[in-house]
């Protein structure tokens, strides 16, 4: 006999509790990684590595890495750029959702976009 959909709500609504529980638990512990990063990239400066590699003897390895990303100063330059050269690959293939509904909301349609119904279950306690 399948359960009923209170006690499967009850059981959503306690994972859920457990969850946040254990998120405020790991807060600390998130927050001494991010300064340990700091004081172990600041000792690395310090003594004028460029790269570093440290291998503890019970197999960890702590390194810095360094990786080259984008960062869009002028979007307007930038969307030019795309356009002109047709290299429309440089942007990420999502439209945006809230940019999508305001359109729907005005009963207007958008070429080559379908609405689509992402179904979730939400817990609120």
């Amino acid at each position: 006999m399948p359960r009923l959909l209170e006690d499967i709500a009850r059981d959503l609504a306690k994972n859920k509790k457990a969850l946040k529980d254990h998120e405020a638990k790991a807060k600390p512990l998130e927050d001494t990684r991010k300064e340990l990063e700091r004081e172990f990239l600041e000792a690395v400066e310090a003594q004028g590595d460029t790269m570093r590699l440290v291998a503890l003897k019970d197999g960890v390895k702590v390194s810095k890495e360094i990786a080259v990303v984008p960062q869009v100063e002028d979007w307007d330059a930038f969307y030019a750029f795309i356009r002109r050269k047709s290299l429309f690959h440089f942007l990420e293939r999502r439209p945006s959702v809230t940019a999508c509904r305001e359109v729907w909301d005005s009963h207007k349609k958008i070429p080559g976009v379908a609405q689509f119904e992402r179904v979730s279950v939400k817990v609120s306690i």
